[in-house]
């Protein structure tokens, strides 16, 4: 019964800080650093308690964390390092690897599989944070299919075509000019006297999105293009979010999606 109440302790303030942290994420793209560490201050407690709790099982307490450990945060460090992620990203599954180092987790979802072996919690955490990212980029590429297909740049190969269609949209210039954390996949350049958009795939995410709209003022304001071309925009995908949606279904469901698969093979 107290594994139980620990287990719903942590579940709660993981959703606390991870629907805080997706607002922040969401609204501003930034993520206080203080508030980082509160949660990682709390998440550094409840490993110790749990360290103290399950002491009598402590070779098997250490393997699952090592493992934990290993596969979340060693994982996202190394995108985090090479920059295809935020250190935010990084610390908030290192929290909450640090929150569940063992299937306590497992503990209260809906659904049981009674087998001895589970995988580390953060395992079908980030699996189900992946496939989220996966529904959304499809949905919103069948979205862009049956909506931006006719306007797609005359200069887009298949890969820029798919590239555009799964991670953009299309806006004005002068709509572009207002809108927040927005970045352009068709970027204009000045070439011989004129305005040629250049297509890329994806954005860096320390870019600042202030720097496109700049150079598009300028371009306007010379003449060079008009306030009602089109470009194609991403917003990219916070991944708190996600992250809150694969933790959400691993306590509902924990591992045994995984597990009956798993089975099945």
């Amino acid at each position: 019964m107290i594994n139980e109440y620990l287990v719903m302790a942590k579940i709660f303030i993981a959703l606390l800080f991870l629907i805080w942290f997706g607002i922040l994420d969401y609204r501003t793209r930034d993520i206080p650093d203080k508030y980082i560490w509160i949660w990682g201050g709390i998440s550094i407690f409840f490993f110790i308690v749990s360290l103290i709790l399950y002491r009598n099982i402590l070779s098997w307490f250490i393997i699952y964390t090592l493992l934990s450990l290993m596969i979340g945060p060693g994982l996202f460090g190394l995108l985090s390092y090479f920059e295809l992620m935020g250190w935010a990203d990084f610390f908030a599954v290192l929290w909450i690897t640090l929150m569940f180092p063992i299937p306590d987790i497992y503990l209260v979802n809906l659904v049981h599989v009674p087998l001895f072996f589970h995988f580390p919690p953060i395992i079908p955490i980030i699996l189900y944070s992946s496939l989220s990212i996966a529904l959304i980029v499809l949905f919103r590429g069948l979205y862009s299919l049956v909506r931006y297909r006719k306007m797609m740049p005359p200069n887009a190969s298949t890969r820029d075509k798919v590239a555009l269609l799964f991670t953009g949209r299309v806006v004005s210039v002068k709509k572009y000019l207002s809108m927040k954390h927005y970045y352009p996949l068709t970027i204009p350049k000045v070439e011989d006297g004129k305005v040629v958009f250049k297509i890329r795939r994806s954005f860096d995410i320390y870019e600042e999105y202030e720097d496109y709209q700049r150079e598009l003022k300028k371009l306007l304001d010379n003449g060079l293009i008009e306030p009602e071309d089109k470009i194609w925009v991403t917003y990219g995908i916070p991944f708190i979010i996600p992250l809150l949606l694969g933790f959400i279904f691993t306590v509902l469901v924990g591992d045994a999606p995984l597990l009956y698969l798993l089975m099945i093979i």
